[in-house]
């Protein structure tokens, strides 16, 4: 469910600030079905969405996240 920057923004953006550390950018999935982009959002909904299925999404996210930092400490 991640999503990170193409190569070419990667490259481009390390030549232009070579001292920036590169940060990878991650989603967790709401629990919300799909809605329409234009309409109101539902904000009890996504209250009750974020208590009750946010945490888990969370630490899933950071436990891949470690996984992909040992594996690649190891190289």
């Amino acid at each position: 469910m991640g999503s990170f920057p193409a190569a070419e923004e990667t490259t481009a953006t390390a030549a232009a600030r070579p001292h920036a550390v590169m940060v990878p950018f991650a989603a967790i999935d709401d629990g919300l079905p799909p809605s329409d982009a234009d309409a109101t959002q539902d904000v009890p909904a996504l209250c009750h969405s974020v208590r009750t299925t946010c945490l888990p999404r969370f630490k899933a996210l950071l436990a891949k996240l470690d996984e992909e930092a040992d594996s690649n400490m190891a190289d």
